[in-house]
């Protein structure tokens, strides 16, 4: 065994050195390292101790209850540790657990954003294919360009006899003129002048500009227009051209959008349209209206040709024609109803010099219209050649005079008597007034039309009929129910019928009751076993697929979240899922328009459908009158 060591100095206390031990902790020291002041006698065997300074300051309990003291405090104190351990660990554990949930936000988050990536990669691989198509565009553009500076290049200098081969020059100026083309609008059929002063005839034509630029809701004229003047000879069966030259393309551009997107009429007018039976109703250009005609016939007029009057009214609004039983006028009764109101339309054309009885006759129509329609808000519209005529209207109603003989006065006595306005002042070239426009109604005006349908006719200028409503006109959707028979459980149908015994059912009754009977059946089958279902047209248009739907939907859900929150990380949301709504919207109207052409070459007849749906007539009529009575 080795020798102890002293714990002062560290080193090894022999046997034949002068040593002390600690009778407390009974440690070993050199005599020479440690003073001998803390010898002291033991009370009870007389024998020399000596405590070292360690044990003097920190003193070993001798007794039990000292010793129990000191383990009670050594026990409290592992106490207070173990609850500090608790607290720390509970706190670990809290720390731990949020982040936890950190991580797995976070893994939602890679894993959308991984989703973006890939739907990234594959919109960068369209464009990079889109881009390769442009660089082979590109290239060939530059060959041409080329060629092109190549061939003014020879040319330069060396001009052709024929003067065929063009010149740098008048390419320029041909750039040049076609720049300033840009900046004209021509306009046509604008009224001339009646001034003989050549300023006069300019300021009349910057006022039609500016009654334009005011109906189109665009800024003043006076900042845009550069110049106005007339182009042409002078005619007197129509008006100039009227070439206005603007400012910037910028203007030229905003006055040709806003003019082409003005509001679509919902109801059409037209006196005298010179239709046969024909000509279907497929092949006049109304798309999406219900067309109503009287075209000329035996009975209304010597004549074959001219006359014949047309109403056409959109499809969204659910209208039916009035029967009328004199066939000696042509003439049109249309009654729909539009926002909880009830309207009455008509178009007549009466030719020139028409005798009394067929005003009469008209009249008589009138009348009866508007005693079977109460309530009803009327429009009396059409050619009733009476120029002589001069109207207007008043607190009492409508007033009418003349400069000759009043030969046909039953027409102004009637609307007179009846409280209608006549409400259309616009004269045609020659200065009168031959379409008139009768309505019960105050808040109806006439003004003139900027777009017609077909070219104006000088005697019968375009006018457009605006009827204020004071509410809001809301269009009925066309969504209907029905019974779907594909779905039908025939089985249990076979078993309902089955379960009578028609025999002994059609003994005792006749075939009318007979054949009541078989229909209450079958209509009882429809009711029981024919499910019903709801069919509400798609606010999509047709080459909108499902996913595409959807993905509008969550456009708007995440475009809602981020106005609700204003949170940086929502816009980035919506902002990607709006990006990928433009390029998928692309792509499926390019897939749509790639299959239509399919189809057509592949399956022409369904071209051919769709051609024959739109051209058939339906010869079944709406109401049917047998002496009185309608049905």
């Amino acid at each position: 065994m080795g020798h102890p060591n002293c714990v002062l100095c560290s080193t090894p206390v022999l046997r034949d050195q002068p040593s002390m031990s600690c009778h407390k902790c009974n440690n070993i020291f050199h005599t020479h390292c440690v003073s001998a002041s803390s010898q002291g006698l033991d009370s009870v065997t007389n024998i020399l101790i000596w405590t070292c300074n360690t044990c003097l300051s920190n003193p070993i309990p001798c007794t039990n209850d000292d010793k129990l003291s000191l383990i009670l405090k050594e026990l409290q104190n592992i106490k207070s540790r173990q609850v500090k351990s608790d607290a720390l660990l509970d706190n670990i554990s809290t720390s731990v657990n949020a982040l936890n949930s950190k991580v797995s936000e976070q893994g939602k988050h890679f894993s959308s954003l991984g989703h973006s990536v890939n739907s990234l990669n594959k919109q960068l691989t369209t464009i990079s294919k889109e881009v390769k198509d442009h660089a082979q565009r590109f290239e060939v553009l530059e060959t041409r360009i080329a060629d092109t500076e190549k061939t003014l290049s020879d040319s330069v200098g060396q001009p052709s006899s024929s003067g065929s081969s063009p010149s740098i020059n008048g390419i320029a100026m041909e750039i040049q003129q076609r720049s300033i083309c840009a900046l004209n609008i021509i306009i046509r059929g604008a009224p001339e002048s009646s001034s003989s002063q050549l300023l006069n005839k300019d300021s009349d034509n910057k006022i039609f500009i500016a009654d334009i630029f005011k109906k189109l809701n665009l800024p003043g004229p006076t900042t845009s227009i550069v110049n106005a003047f007339r182009v042409g000879r002078m005619t007197e069966d129509r008006p100039r051209i009227l070439k206005v030259a603007l400012s910037s393309r910028d203007a030229a551009d905003s006055l040709l959008k806003s003019y082409l997107h003005l509001n679509a009429t919902s109801l059409d007018f037209l006196p005298e349209t010179w239709l046969c039976n024909n000509i279907n109703d497929s092949e006049l250009g109304f798309y999406n209206y219900t067309i109503y005609r009287c075209d000329r016939n035996a009975q209304s007029s010597n004549c074959s040709r001219g006359g014949g009057v047309l109403i056409a009214i959109r499809t969204e609004v659910v209208s039916n024609v009035i029967h009328i039983t004199n066939n000696n006028v042509e003439h049109l009764f249309v009654k729909f109803n539009l926002n909880r109101s009830s309207f009455v339309l008509s178009s007549a054309y009466i030719p020139p010099n028409s005798p009394t009885h067929i005003y009469e006759s008209y009249l008589s129509a009138v009348q009866s219209v508007v005693n079977d329609n109460p309530d009803c808000i009327f429009l009396f519209c059409g050619d009733f050649n009476l120029p002589y005529i001069t109207w207007s209207n008043n607190n009492l109603g409508l007033t009418f005079s003349t400069m000759r003989g009043l030969s046909i006065h039953c027409l102004p006595e009637t609307f007179a008597f009846l409280n209608y306005f006549q409400i259309n002042h616009v004269q045609n070239s020659s200065g009168k007034l031959l379409d008139l426009v009768f309505c019960n109604s105050d808040l109806a005006s006439v003004e003139t039309v900027l777009d017609t349908l077909v070219p104006c006719d000088p005697y019968h200028p375009a006018l457009c009929i605006n009827i204020s409503i004071r509410t809001p006109i809301s269009f009925p959707i066309n969504s209907h129910k029905f019974f779907n028979f594909h779905r039908a459980c025939y089985s249990n149908i076979n078993k309902f019928l089955l379960s009578f015994n028609w025999y002994d059912t059609f003994l005792s009754l006749d075939v009318n009751s007979a054949t009541n009977t078989f229909y209450d059946a079958l209509h009882y089958c429809i009711l029981k076993f024919f499910p019903e279902v709801s069919f509400t047209p798609s606010k999509f248009p047709a080459w909108f697929t499902k996913d595409l739907k959807s993905l509008v939907f969550d456009k708007k859900r995440a475009h809602a979240k981020f106005k609700r929150t204003r949170s940086q990380h929502n816009y980035t949301y919506f902002s990607y899922l709006r990006s990928r709504f433009k390029f998928e919207s692309r792509n499926c109207y390019k897939a749509y328009l790639w299959r239509t052409e399919s189809a057509l070459k592949n399956n022409p007849r369904s071209l051919w459908d769709f051609v024959r749906k739109n051209t058939s007539q339906n010869d079944i009529p709406n109401t049917v009158h047998l002496n009185d009575f309608r049905l």
